[in-house]
């Protein structure tokens, strides 16, 4: 007969042994596929928005990606990369017909590639309009300014005035009609005059910037074109991107000033120089 104590032992071995068959059997068994993995095989990849995008913004590449999405929350008009498998450079520079929150999908129907009729028109916001202007390339800021800027409107012109002795002279005048304008596009650089015998370039640039206005800015910079035709010019100054609280007056730059002939030109201050190029001949 078996004593107590090998009993005991005997117990032992037997649940160890137990015990090692069922962790042998948990090893081998396959694991039950994960819920990401499930709804991985069975969703598409569908094309979001990054970020909050306003409409009649043009989409960089930072505002989209990829998003996997379960086919029943898939709709009709949704990007997925089964149909534009090269979407994240398709509808780069296209513009938005609505907004667009954080994560949401972009749908064919409400955005307007590049080359597609109506580029322009999908980037006025509600209540604008979007005006041409005639300007040259040294009144657009030497050339620098871009679509999305802002830029405030200069009219120049010059007046007629009565002379000493009953003769004629003339003065001239300056004002900003409009602020804070958005530039929508700035068209290509055309020559208007032919270039003189041996030079190979036109004597004069002019270009056209498209500007963001309200019907009634729409009709201020009508009537300061028609002003400006013989006597003047328009001129789009440059803002900077920072934005300006109302009623902000920045200090005008210290200039020269001639004092007489004796004292010469004092210099009263300078003028910061932002970039600089060659003057068209």
């Amino acid at each position: 007969m078996l004593s107590v104590r090998q009993l005991i032992v005997l117990g032992v071995a037997l649940a160890a042994a137990v015990g090692a068959a069922l962790l042998i059997g948990n090893m081998s068994a396959p694991a039950p596929p994960a819920p990401e993995a499930a709804q991985e095989a069975t969703g598409q990849q569908v094309l979001v928005a990054v970020r909050d995008i306003p409409q009649g913004s043009l989409l960089s590449a930072a505002d989209l990606q990829w998003r996997r999405l379960p086919d029943d929350a898939i709709g009709p008009t949704f990007i997925t990369e089964t149909a534009h498998p090269d979407a994240l450079t398709e509808f780069v520079g296209a513009v938005n017909l609505r907004p667009l929150a954080t994560n949401e999908p972009l749908q064919d129907g409400a955005l307007v590639k590049p080359g597609d009729g109506g580029m322009l028109a999908a980037q006025v916001a509600l209540g604008y309009r979007a005006v041409a202007v005639m300007i040259s390339e040294e009144s657009a800021a030497g050339g620098y300014i871009q679509p999305n800027d802002r830029v405030d409107v200069i009219l120049t012109v010059r007046r007629p005035t009565p002379a000493a002795g009953g003769g004629s002279g003339f003065e001239i005048i300056s004002d900003v009609i409009l602020e804070n304008v958005r530039v929508l596009a700035v068209g290509e650089l055309t020559q208007v005059a032919p270039p003189r015998e041996g030079e190979g370039q036109a004597q004069n640039l002019a270009q056209t910037a498209v500007l963001e206005l309200s019907q009634e800015d729409s009709r201020t910079v009508a009537r300061a074109e028609a002003l400006a035709q013989d006597t003047g010019g328009l001129r789009l100054v440059l803002r900077g991107v920072q934005s300006e609280p109302p009623g902000l007056e920045a200090p005008s730059a210290q200039r020269w000033r001639a004092a007489s002939l004796e004292q010469g030109v004092e210099q009263m201050g300078g003028v910061r120089v932002h970039s600089f190029g060659e003057e068209a001949r």
